[in-house]
């Protein structure tokens, strides 16, 4: 009885360990039914689009090509490009940076009889464009104006007499005639009186167009500035004047003294509500080129102009400013006498500092001892912050253009926006945006020019 009692518990722990083992068995997972994990390969993406203008090369002596590169300087890619071609540019989604720069590099050979197997290479740099940019070149809204000036019928003569002072030089500088589409400075005779106390100017004849209002506006010797509007007279009219039944401006505004300088040239023109715009250039009010007053000058306004365009430039010993305005009335405090600390000249590595604020800046190289004939200069835009570093020219492209004188290039001059549009809005006008033919923006801008090398 002791013995079947363990053979019974022998074959009960054989079946146990089988139920356990068929359990165990039943859990364990199908390898053949595990799906291996497929890793997709990057896709090729578009990053850049260069639409070339038709019309953007006029002669057929010239090479263009477009160079990108990423951040750090390392080359993306290059082409050459022709009229009328659109170029794609697209790599490995994983391997394109989220900005990079464009160069572009111009060759015109020359073939005149002075410049007979010369060549001039002109390279434009912009960094920090974003990934998925298209540009134009030129840009599709660049628009030239139609010749819309109505024909001149003939001639009509023009005398303004008793005009205080005897200078006449200085009458001629601060005289003008004009009409919304053409401006004319004074030119003609002037006649003192016999006391030299006033004087008449007699304009050479002047062109006669219908229907169109006439602006004279006239600075005397005591920097009285007034104006008279009169209608279109007949043929070959002779048309005079008192200067007494001139009239003030609405109000006026004062440029101050101009600071020593090597040349100058002012210019205000106000355009009436309502005139066409596109064509519409505008009344001159004040011209002033080369004064030597060291006295304010009046800037005359009228209620009825609703903008005006003003245009100041001087050149300093050390340094140039420029003044650019379409809008209000300017606004204009010369600047003093800039300070600039450039602690590396190369290309690859500039590194500048100022003493005053801007927005975005230019720098230019050029080769030396370059002429009209042959030279090769580089420039950068850009702003503070993001100048592009280690830029290089491919060799393969060097290679082909012996007069290319990269490894030569000193730094000529710098521009610095003190007002303007922002870079990328610069960006945005140059290459993408279609800007309106109609429509004409109100702008500011306000330039200090430093030139490097002589």
């Amino acid at each position: 009885m002791k013995c079947l009692n363990i053979i019974s518990l022998f074959l009960l722990s054989f079946i146990i360990l089988n139920c356990s083992k068929d359990t165990s068995s039943t859990n364990e997972p199908d390898t053949e039914e595990i799906a291996e994990p497929t890793l997709e390969e990057p896709k090729q993406e578009i990053y850049f689009t260069l639409d070339v203008d038709k019309h953007y090369q006029t002669e057929g002596n010239q090479d263009n090509w477009i160079i990108l590169h990423d951040a750090q300087g390392i080359l993306l890619d290059y082409l050459a490009f022709e009229n009328g071609e659109q170029l794609i540019f697209q790599k490995r989604s994983d391997s394109i940076p989220d900005s990079f720069s464009v160069t572009l590099l111009k060759v015109q050979f020359k073939n005149s009889d002075t410049c007979i197997g010369d060549a001039t290479h002109d390279i434009e740099t912009f960094p920090d464009i974003a990934k998925g940019s298209r540009w134009s070149v030129p840009n599709k809204g660049v628009f030239i104006s139609e010749n819309a000036t109505t024909e001149a019928i003939g001639k009509f003569k023009l005398i303004v007499s008793d005009i205080p002072g005897n200078d006449g030089f200085q009458l001629f500088n601060s005289s003008s005639i004009s009409t919304p589409r053409i401006d004319y400075p004074a030119s003609g005779t002037v006649i003192p009186n016999a006391s030299k106390t006033a004087m008449r100017l007699e304009f050479h004849p002047m062109d006669l167009f219908e229907n169109t209002n006439y602006l004279v506006s006239i600075m005397d010797e005591d920097l009285n500035l007034k104006h008279k509007f009169f209608e279109s007279p007949k043929l070959d009219e002779v048309v005079t004047f008192n200067f007494n039944e001139f009239q003030q401006y609405d109000s006026y505004a004062y440029l101050p003294p101009f600071p020593p300088n090597l040349s100058n040239i002012f210019r205000l023109v106000g355009q009436i509500k309502g005139e066409n715009r596109k064509h519409d250039l505008g009344y001159l009010i004040l011209q002033q080129i080369n004064t030597d007053v060291q006295n304010p000058l009046p800037l005359g306004f009228l209620d009825q102009f609703d903008y005006y365009e003003t245009l100041l430039h001087i050149n300093f010993e050390n340094f140039n400013y420029s003044y650019l305005r379409n809008g209000p009335k300017p606004e204009i405090i010369f600047p003093d006498e800039p300070v600039l600390d450039i602690a590396n000249t190369e290309i690859a590595n500039f590194e500048m500092s100022t003493d005053f604020e801007y927005i975005r800046k230019e720098n230019a190289w050029r080769s030396p001892n370059s002429d009209t004939c042959s030279y090769t200069s580089w420039r950068i835009y850009s702003e503070k912050s993001n100048y592009p570093k280690n830029l290089k020219v491919p060799q393969s492209i060097t290679d082909q253009y012996e007069l290319l004188q990269i490894n030569d290039l000193e730094l000529h001059n710098s521009r610095f926006f003190i007002q303007s549009d922002s870079y990328h809005d610069f960006i945005s006008n140059k290459f993408e945006v279609t800007p309106s033919t109609k429509v004409i923006e109100q702008y500011t801008t306000e330039i200090i020019s430093i030139f490097h090398a002589e």
